[in-house]
């Protein structure tokens, strides 16, 4: 008779006894050599002429570090590429005893799947990630998830306040390998919750956000990107009352202050992924239109978590 409380108790075991780079990696890996000129690349007794600016290894997992060997007509390169702990180790955390498992053995650890060269480049380094080339074209979405501001609404005084939620949309275009424009439309909040959620609120609030349209040239270092502009933006400010109804009739007028401005951005950017990019962004304001006072300082700060398609390439090495 089938016993049930002996295939839990075996299950158990089982799970406890496992680990996640075991049963998750393979003994081999795949990894693919990026180059930006037809090459010979050279990984330990292995040589692959280059397909398309390719080359594909099947490696063995290992803690040593692997040197990759460049051959062009022109230029001999060395890169040393260190490996590192797969995620499927850090997956242990859901099953403490395989850390212990996992701690000895090759599966623990991985070289990057991905592995860019500048074949023209003395300089030894790669990257995780694909050089942008000149004439690309990024489809730009982000989460400016946080913010922070500082308005001016006429006749209220400094009002200050802190929220979440944003969304923007924008493009980038390179016009060299190393800087782009961006144009991009955002709209900004402080809401007190890190999700839209209905609330109910039992007193009087102020309610903050912000429209904009933004114009500004980028520079990259690597996996740094700073960037210097103009923008336009629309600031709302509302201070709603809590009892402004009774009986379905209005007993007291919520206050709305909104002026179009007139400012900078600047924003810097760490890429930590392929087509992912986290930082921060500072938009302050001078001119205000349609008012007495035009010249009024205000800001926001965000902090923006984006993500980058291409849409277009140009695929020509020789403008890296």
């Amino acid at each position: 008779m089938f016993n049930l409380r002996y295939a839990q108790s075996s299950l158990l075991i089982c799970t406890l006894l496992s680990s996640c780079a075991t049963i998750f990696n393979n003994r081999h890996q795949r990894i693919t050599v990026n180059t930006t000129e037809p090459s010979t690349i050279i990984i330990k007794d292995d040589t692959v002429l280059t397909s398309k600016n390719m080359a594909q290894f099947r490696l063995r997992r290992s803690k040593e570090a692997i040197e990759i060997i460049s051959v062009t007509d022109s230029l001999t390169k060395k890169i040393k590429v260190k490996s590192r702990t797969s995620s499927a180790y850090y997956s242990n955390v859901f099953n403490g005893p395989g850390f212990i498992i996992d701690l000895y053995s090759p599966k623990r650890h991985e070289y990057p799947a991905e592995i860019f060269l500048n074949s023209t480049d003395t300089i030894s380094k790669f990257t995780r990630y694909r050089p942008p080339l000149k004439g690309d074209v990024f489809l730009n979405g982000s989460f400016p998830h946080f913010n922070i501001f500082k308005l001016r609404p006429d006749g209220q005084g400094v009002k200050a306040s802190a929220g979440f939620f944003g969304a923007s949309l924008g493009l980038d275009y390179y016009y060299a390998s190393k800087r782009f424009v961006n144009i991009s439309g955002s709209a900004v909040m402080d809401l007190f919750i890190p999700i839209p959620a209905p609330v109910r609120f039992i007193h009087d609030r102020q309610m903050i956000n912000s429209l904009y349209a933004s114009l500004s040239n980028n520079h990259r270092i690597d996996a740094f990107s700073v960037g210097y502009g103009l923008a336009f933006a629309r600031n709302n400010w509302r201070y709603l009352y809590h009892n402004s109804y009774n009986d379905g009739k209005v007993t007291k007028d919520d206050i709305l202050r909104s002026n179009n401005s007139l400012g900078f951005i600047f924003s810097s950017y760490l890429q930590t992924r392929t087509n992912f990019s986290i930082g921060m962004l500072y938009r302050p304001t001078f001119y205000r239109f349609n008012t007495d006072n035009h010249f009024k300082y205000e800001h926001l700060i965000s902090l923006d978590i984006a993500t980058k398609l291409r849409i277009m390439k140009k695929r020509k090495a020789k403008d890296l």
